[in-house]
């Protein structure tokens, strides 16, 4: 890690608070003096991940995965420790970010440049004598020109080389054009990858252009819907389509509309549902659902009305449920999307809405007692517990009121299921791991992680330590000038950074006076146990051995020293004195 950004990520991490961060993605609640959240990066029942405000580190006791707030974007955004990074910097301190990462940010908006000429190309195209087919699909599908205004709508034409060419033209390199993710370079060539396709541009909430979504005009071609590969500035797995055009409607009213598909969100807002977005097909992120929960509390998704439609508006409920938002969940009739809905005279204010809670249990329960399957039942009713054991760790009224409908439908009392619920929401309280490690090392590791000052007097001691993860551990908290949660970052070996985390998240009290004398304490007998060691192990050869017999001298001068002597640290702060 380069000098600056070293200096950069230990600023971040001061600055940036760690609980707002991952309460954005999952939903916490504090028990005692620290936070507990259902992990998210472990098929978890009951809270497991502990977050420790003071020291600002989490680490989860089922899956062992811990770190700083660095460690947690990484992790829920799948993204590297340097993505993460700049994310977290970008977000929080976008001045500084571009001074930081001048060459990335030129990139990116190189990217979004580059976007926008393709942009007019393709508006272009779709209103001159090319762009006829396109105009007549869009009206085969009732899409009014004021949509295709609002939305951008473009045209991309059979040939895939004109667009390149014309871009290169006007002065970009073709470095340039491969970064968006939507022209590759094909043995020296450069060719658009979308072909004779109704064309939606892809915002961010900037309303600056990331990338492309294309959909073929030949209904015989598949895939029948394409984007753009993923760039400096677009990753699908955080991006929304129509999102700057819902965006003040979401932020106005708390109410966001999720759906599937490019036309389901044109359709829903030329129906008058202006808050509808896409999530670029049926799966959500945490990264999705962090920015929504910014924005709003009211979530319907909308899926498409088929058997896959609703099993992904269960699996994305599950997710908003961990986050600590309990979204609804529309009902369309089997076989239509919102858009074949709409086009077929549907009314959107006729569709079904359901608690999201409720839109589960039934889409489980619903079969298996129709048929009278009581494995069945037990499964789904396991499922339900599952589910309701989230929305328990924020609120055991609202899970009360869902169990009392559960139970109403399946006829079983609700001391039952409530009963084995509440044993699914209690936190996961660990045991203690056995480590081979040296009493006293840990406690000298545990002086330096909770007492800053202490490092400069264990540093006098290395020597005698005999563990090589506590000795890494030290490096690191020496390299950070004894900043823990940049110590964590720099460490590169898991073994050691899990130690740490465990020591951290087991804390440990010291007295603001005369915690000195305990360290000294703890040091000599370190220093003293580890001599008598050595000393055991040359004493029969040191008569022999003319080096071992005066590393033996040596060593008895040292221990007659640290077992008579007064304390080091007292001594040096007389000293001062």
């Amino acid at each position: 890690m380069e000098v600056i950004k070293k200096f950069f990520v230990k600023e971040l991490l001061e600055k940036i608070d760690i609980l707002e961060v991952i309460s954005e993605y999952i939903s916490v609640k504090k028990i005692g003096k620290d936070w507990y959240a259902v992990c998210p990066f472990h098929p978890d029942t009951k809270p497991s991940l502990r977050i420790r405000e003071d020291k600002k580190v989490f680490n989860c006791f089922g899956c062992g995965v811990g770190g700083n707030v660095i460690t947690f974007i990484s992790k829920i955004r799948n993204i590297s420790f340097a993505e993460a990074v700049n994310f977290l910097a970008e977000r929080y301190f976008p001045d500084v970010y571009v001074e930081i990462d001048k060459e990335f940010y030129s990139q990116k908006r190189k990217i979004i440049q580059v976007n926008a000429h393709i942009l007019m190309l393709l508006r272009k195209y779709l209103k001159n004598k090319e762009g006829k087919s396109a105009r007549e699909y869009l009206i085969s599908r009732n899409i009014k020109e004021q949509m295709w205004d609002l939305f951008a709508l473009g045209f991309a034409p059979p040939d895939p080389y004109l667009i390149p060419s014309v871009l290169l033209k006007e002065g970009f390199t073709q470095e340039d054009l491969v970064s968006t993710g939507s022209i590759k370079n094909a043995e020296g060539t450069l060719m658009f990858i979308f072909r004779n396709k109704i064309m939606f541009p892809i915002n961010n909430v900037k309303g600056e252009i990331i990338a492309f979504g294309g959909r073929t005009l030949d209904e015989n071609f598949q895939p029948k819907y394409i984007n753009s590969a993923e760039s400096a500035v677009f990753k699908k797995r955080e991006s929304f389509y129509g999102i700057m055009q819902a965006l003040d409607e979401i932020r106005l009213y708390g109410k966001c509309i999720i759906v599937e598909g490019y036309f389901d969100v044109i359709s829903m807002h030329q129906a008058g549902f202006r808050d509808t977005i896409s999530c670029l097909g049926t799966s959500l992120t945490p990264s999705h659902i962090s920015f929504l929960k910014r924005l709003a509390s009211d979530i319907i998704i909308i899926f498409d009305g088929d058997s896959a439609g609703r099993k992904a508006t269960v699996k994305n409920i599950e997710l908003f449920l961990k986050s600590g938002i309990i979204p609804k969940a529309g009902i369309l009739p089997y076989g239509e999307d919102p858009d074949s809905f709409i086009r077929k005279g549907g009314d959107v204010q006729n569709i079904d809405i359901k608690d999201g809670v409720i839109f589960v249990a039934e889409n489980l329960l619903d079969e298996p007692l129709r048929k009278k399957d009581t494995v069945g039942i037990s499964r789904a009713v396991s499922q339900i517990q599952l589910l309701l054991s989230l929305v328990y760790t924020q609120s055991e009224t609202q899970a009360e009121i869902y169990l009392r409908e559960i139970s109403e439908k399946l006829n079983v009392p609700i001391s039952v299921l409530r009963s084995d619920t509440r044993k699914l929401s209690k936190p996961y309280i660990p045991i203690a791991r056995k480590r081979d490690i040296p009493e006293y090392e840990l406690e000298i590791l545990r002086f330096a992680i909770f007492k800053k000052e202490s490092l400069k007097y264990i540093l006098d001691y290395e020597e005698y330590l005999s563990s090589e993860e506590v000795i890494s551990a030290l490096t690191c908290i020496k390299e950070a000038d004894g900043n823990i949660e940049l110590a964590i970052s720099l460490l590169a070996d898991e073994n050691v950074k899990k130690l740490m985390l465990e020591l951290i998240i087991e804390g440990k009290d010291y007295p603001d006076i005369g915690w000195e004398e305990l360290l000294e304490s703890t040091l000599r007998r370190l220093a003293i146990e580890k001599i008598r060691k050595e000393l055991a192990e040359i004493s029969k050869e040191a008569y022999r051995d003319p080096i071992k017999k005066q590393r033996y001298f040596t060593l008895i001068k040292k221990l007659s020293f640290l077992e008579g002597v007064r304390s080091k640290i007292r001594r040096k702060d007389e000293n001062k004195d």
